[in-house]
């Protein structure tokens, strides 16, 4: 009971972060004066900013640089399929369900500049910005949770 407490308020921290962000962003005349402020930069939080229609991570946090492993400037010249390990074009139908359908939770799997896959949970809210669409998402690496539930299940499958 107490887990599913924790991983409720986890969410609506998440998600209040994400509405900030897109409000804070809203409010600015620039993508890269929006993107200075210090919600996104030095959050811990992992935070990308993606240009849906192709994928392009246009920001990237010091958290996203330290969980990836690639340096901020890397994951800027990088498109969000190197790191999410879905088909291009599934990678593109969920980028235009954040975009379009306004759905805004996702689990995917992102492999890391070391070569090792993480499941994370991606928290994604669109904004527009001089009339360009984004995607601001937060992640969340969720491998150890889904390693215990697997291992619950066999547990109970044994039982």
């Amino acid at each position: 009971m107490g887990g599913l407490i924790v991983k409720t308020f986890i969410k609506a921290v998440i998600v209040c972060c994400v509405i900030t962000f897109v409000d804070q962003v809203s409010a600015k005349q620039s993508l890269d004066s929006a993107i200075n402020i210090p919600l996104f930069n030095e959050h811990s939080a992992v935070m990308l900013v993606v240009e849906p229609q192709t994928g392009e991570i246009k920001f990237a946090n010091k958290a996203a640089a330290a969980f990836y492993g690639y340096s901020i400037a890397q994951l800027q010249t990088m498109r969000i399929q190197q790191i999410n390990i879905f088909t291009e074009q599934q990678v593109a139908q969920e980028r235009q369900a954040a975009l379009s359908k306004g759905q805004n939770y996702f689990v995917f799997q992102h492999r890391l500049a070391s070569g090792e896959t993480r499941t994370v949970s991606v928290y994604s809210a669109p904004f527009t910005i001089e009339n360009k669409d984004f995607l601001f998402s937060v992640i969340h690496d969720i491998s150890s949770q889904r390693n215990l539930e697997k291992a619950l299940w066999h547990y109970q499958e044994n039982l």
